[in-house]
């Protein structure tokens, strides 16, 4: 078996989550694709100025690397895993949020993920990674990560404003 193992740490340079992926892993498997060492953050990964337009991943990782590029733009928020959902601090910035760029991972659960926010955030917007699977994979591609967030912030404002 392979492992990735990814240790996440918040602003003032402590751990907050360890995660373990497994490289190995397939649909039919029975034990998880990511384990959460216990004692790990519950709540969702957020990163950057929370009175910011917020950009919804998958991933830890992408939501870092997105941050890098964009941290003037948006606020990065990762989920962890495509079926989490916000406790009551990540809740709070949602709701006072500008609006809200939802880019999970273009797989199915990534899709069907988009119908529960829908129905919990009114000014969330579906913003999937123009090319790859995801950000981090897209930036492996050669897109311009900062571009791409300006035109989902664009598409957003006007998306929002007809309605």
């Amino acid at each position: 078996m392979s492992y990735c193992i990814q240790i996440i740490f918040c602003p003032v340079q402590r751990v907050i989550k360890i995660k373990i992926r497994r490289n190995d892993w397939i649909e039919e498997d029975k034990l998880a694709k990511y384990i959460e060492i216990p004692g790990s953050m519950l709540e969702l990964a957020k990163y950057g100025l929370c009175e910011l337009p917020v950009l919804i991943l998958e991933f830890e990782l992408d939501a870092i690397l997105v941050q890098q590029f964009a941290e003037d733009l948006c606020c990065c928020i990762a989920l962890g895993g495509a079926t989490k959902k916000p406790g009551t601090f990540i809740y709070t910035i949602l709701k006072k949020a500008p609006f809200i760029l939802f880019s999970l991972d273009y797989d199915k659960v990534g899709i069907l993920a988009f119908k529960w926010w829908k129905k919990i955030y009114d000014k969330i917007i579906l913003w999937f990674s123009p090319i790859e699977k995801s950000a981090g994979d897209a930036y492996k591609a050669g897109i311009d990560l900062r571009q791409w967030v300006k035109e989902g912030i664009d598409y957003a404002k006007s998306v929002l404003n007809n309605i």
